[in-house]
C-alpha cells in the first residue's frame, strides 16, 4: 500500500498539537513520528506533499538542498527532508 504524503503531513501535525496540548506524551509522538521519519517518497510524492513541481523537486536534488537516494535506479526522498526543506525555503 502507497503511503499518501498529504496524511503523513496531517498525522506530523496533528502529534505536534496534541503534545502541545498535554494530550500526548513526547515520546508516545517519538514513536509515532519515528515511523513517518522511515518512510522514502518518490520524486511525485515529494513533489505533492511540498506542492511544487517535480523539476523542482529534480532541483533541490541537484543541488543538494535535499538529500536522495537511488534505489532500483529510482530516487527515493525521507520523509523528514519535506519538514527540513520547507522549513528552509519558508513555505
Amino acid at each position: 500500500m502507497k503511503a499518501d504524503p498529504t496524511a503523513i503531513l496531517q498525522i506530523n501535525s496533528q502529534c505536534n498539537l496534541l503534545v502541545q496540548a498535554g494530550h500526548m506524551d513526547e515520546e508516545a509522538a517519538a514513536v509515532v513520528l519515528g515511523t513517518l521519519e522511515s518512510k522514502l517518497w518518490t520524486r511525485v510524492d515529494f513533489a505533492t506533499a511540498a506542492k511544487v513541481s517535480t523539476r523542482t523537486v529534480d532541483r533541490w536534488l541537484r543541488n543538494g538542498t535535499i538529500r536522495g537516494s537511488r534505489i532500483g535506479g529510482a530516487v527515493r526522498i525521507r520523509a523528514t527532508e519535506l519538514d527540513r526543506v520547507l522549513s528552509e525555503v519558508g513555505s
